[in-house]
């Protein structure tokens, strides 16, 4: 049986902000947003919802000193 998997994803980069996206032929849809506080201080949100599974996952994070 052969199988094969299509992803794509886009990015965009604001001023204080970043987001991320994905999306894949299996039915997978993340994003990631990146909030910039402060220099060496990120904040961010995360979300993935997997259509297939029936799963979905969110977190928030605090990345210093990057």
């Amino acid at each position: 049986m052969r199988e094969s998997n299509f992803t794509l994803g886009a990015k965009f980069d604001f001023r204080q902000a970043t987001i991320r996206c994905q999306g894949d032929t299996s039915g997978r849809v993340s994003a990631v947003l990146e909030e910039k506080l402060a220099p060496g201080l990120s904040f961010l949100i995360t979300g993935e919802i997997d259509h297939s599974k029936t799963q979905s996952r969110f977190g928030i994070g605090l990345v210093v000193g990057q």
